[in-house]
C-alpha cells in the first residue's frame, strides 16, 4: 500500500514575492538559464537588496525541513529542499553585489549539506580575483577546520582553472 504523501506549506519565512519564489521551484536540477534570468530581475529592481535577500536565503538552513520527515530519498523530491543551492547559484550570477556573500559564506566550506558544500567553490569561482584572499586566510590558517581548509583550496584551484591569469597566484597558495 502507498503512503499518500502530503507536501506541508511553506514556512511562513519561505513565502516570496516573484523573483525569489521560482527559487524554491527549481528541484535537483542545474538551472544557469534559470539563474541569469533571476539575477538579471534583480539587477533591474535593486542589485544590492537582491544580493541581500539571497545571501539570507542561502544562509536559512530552514530549508532542510521540507525533506525532514521523510526518507531520505523522498526528502530529495521536495524541490524547496534545494532553494539555497539555487539562491547560491544565482548569487554568483549577480556580479559585483554578489561579492556580498563572499565572507559570509566562508563556512559554509565544511557544510554538512553535501550539495551545498559542494556548490560553494564554484560561488567563488564566479567571484574571481575578489575571493582569492579570504580563501587564501581560510587556507593558511592551521586552526581552522580542515574540510573548511579543503574547500578553500578546492574554491581556489576553480578560481585558478576558470581565470588563468590568476594562476601564477593561486598555484603558490596551494602548494604551500
Amino acid at each position: 500500500m502507498k503512503r499518500n504523501r502530503t507536501v506541508r506549506p511553506n514556512l511562513p519565512h519561505h513565502n516570496f514575492e516573484a523573483p525569489y519564489s521560482r527559487l524554491l521551484t527549481l528541484g535537483l536540477d542545474d538551472e544557469p538559464e534559470a539563474y541569469k534570468q533571476i539575477a538579471r530581475s534583480l539587477a533591474q529592481a535593486d542589485s544590492d537588496a537582491g544580493a541581500r535577500r539571497l545571501l539570507e536565503i542561502v544562509l536559512d538552513e530552514s530549508y532542510a525541513g521540507y525533506g525532514a520527515d521523510d526518507s531520505p530519498a523522498a526528502a530529495r523530491t521536495d524541490p524547496r529542499v534545494f532553494t539555497r543551492i539555487h539562491a547560491l547559484r544565482t548569487l554568483g550570477q549577480m556580479g559585483e553585489a554578489g561579492r556580498i556573500g563572499i565572507e559570509p559564506l566562508l563556512p559554509l566550506l565544511e557544510s554538512e549539506d553535501d550539495d551545498l558544500r559542494e556548490d560553494v567553490p564554484f560561488y567563488y569561482m564566479d567571484m574571481g580575483e575578489v575571493a582569492v584572499e579570504p580563501l587564501a586566510r581560510v587556507l593558511a590558517d592551521a586552526t581552522a577546520p580542515t574540510y573548511m581548509r579543503s574547500g578553500a583550496a578546492e574554491s581556489l584551484a576553480e578560481i585558478g582553472e576558470e581565470y588563468p591569469d590568476l594562476r601564477g597566484r593561486i598555484v603558490p597558495l596551494l602548494e604551500q
